[in-house]
């Protein structure tokens, strides 16, 4: 089987936007730069890159799974991240949808996270002509579709990433206070027995509870267990 190995990431962009980048960095800024190890890369030898609907830029290696914002990566392997049973990731394919397939030595994953290019699409339209002083008094509340009435929650780790990339667009928007400042909630299926597991991720700083607040002993339990969270 063919193996496309690279030593280290070159990123040539082509004038190709890629969303997730700072847009207050040029694109030419990272069309000759290199990326090693010691940089961020789980190792230098790069088996797959992927680029998602969102705008991250996606790289396989034999050590983990790496997702680059164009300014820092953030790493999965198996230690972090059940579902990879192996960090020798063999290949990688962004789907329309907005998934990941993800194939390693040990089989294939599909990492759907859909829901976050729309809901940033929804923050684009919404925050149109609001300005920095404005969003520092911003509340923004995630609730994915799925998740309203349904039963079903987001898990803690698909919930902090939603919240961390809307955090990363209010900084690149409007600067490091206003994303500081303003408040990301998040919304769907909060029941007194997964407030704490949501609570507790930096980027999630507090809830929108829906019909868990209809019943008065389970509302009372949900704020008594958000209580030190943080």
């Amino acid at each position: 089987m063919a193996r496309l190995v690279f030593c280290g990431l070159l990123m040539l962009t082509n004038g190709v936007a890629v969303m997730a980048l700072d847009p207050n960095r040029g694109l030419h800024e990272f069309g000759r730069q290199v990326w090693l190890s010691e940089n961020g890369l789980p190792q230098n030898t790069v088996q797959a890159i992927a680029q998602t609907p969102d705008g991250y830029v996606w790289i396989g290696t034999q050590e983990g799974l790496a997702r680059f914002d164009g300014v820092k990566f953030d790493i999965f392997d198996k230690q972090n991240t059940p579902a990879l049973k192996s960090n020798d990731i063999r290949s990688l394919l962004a789907a329309h949808d907005g998934a990941l397939w993800i194939a390693t030595s040990f089989g294939l994953i599909r990492r759907q996270d859909g829901h976050v290019p729309h809901s940033v699409n929804q923050l684009t339209a919404a925050l149109a002509g609001v300005d920095g002083t404005a969003a520092e008094r911003l509340v923004v509340a995630y609730e994915p579709v799925w998740a309203i009435g349904t039963g079903r929650s987001a898990t803690p780790e698909q919930a902090g990433e939603a919240h961390a990339h809307i955090r990363t667009r209010i900084r690149q928007w409007f600067g490091g206070t206003a994303a500081d400042q303003c408040h990301i909630i998040y919304g769907g299926s909060v029941k007194p027995d997964n407030i704490h597991s949501l609570i507790v991720h930096p980027d999630v700083d507090g809830a929108l509870v829906g019909g868990a607040s209809l019943d008065v002993a389970g509302f009372r339990e949900i704020v008594t267990r958000s209580r030190g969270a943080r």
